[in-house]
């Protein structure tokens, strides 16, 4: 059942290839470390103090927490940029005649609309949190796989 559903495009729309992605550790590690920078920058001097008020912590909160957060969002980030590569590659495969930035701009704009923004203001939304509060965790989401999009699209 499973080979069946697999194979489902090829068997509607004839042969369907799929491009190869090759991976450049390098080239992750620098858009995982682009994404933490981001999310240093963005809940720390840029909107730290709202969000923490938002999320009610105090700073204190904060530090007591900050080891254990910090390498699971490193593991996170890493995974994330994996998956995005895929995800860059599929699209340049199919729009050929986009140069490598905008492949990368729009990979992680598209992602960004279709996966996060949805589940950021769901999860928001029904938790009954401030809707600044979607605006911050947003906004970090769109300008983080925007960048690691570009980033992974343009360092091959």
């Amino acid at each position: 059942m499973l080979s069946i559903l697999a194979h489902a495009d090829t068997a509607l729309y004839g042969t369907f290839s799929v491009p190869e992605v090759h991976i450049n550790w390098l080239a992750i590690i620098g858009a995982a470390a682009a994404a933490m920078v981001i999310g240093f920058l963005w809940y720390g001097p840029l909107f730290g103090q709202q969000w923490m008020k938002l999320v009610k912590l105090t700073k204190k909160d904060t530090e007591k927490a900050w080891k254990k957060p910090t390498a699971v969002m490193a593991a996170m980030v890493f995974l994330q940029a994996l998956i995005v590569k895929h995800f860059v590659v599929y699209v340049a495969y199919f729009y050929q005649d986009l140069g490598s930035l905008w492949v990368g701009v729009l990979t992680g704009f598209w992602l960004f609309v279709g996966i996060a923004l949805p589940l950021v203001l769901s999860s928001n939304m029904f938790a009954g949190r401030h809707i600044n509060l979607s605006y911050i965790e947003a906004g970090n989401q769109l300008v983080t796989l925007v960048t690691v999009g570009a980033i992974l699209a343009v360092w091959i």
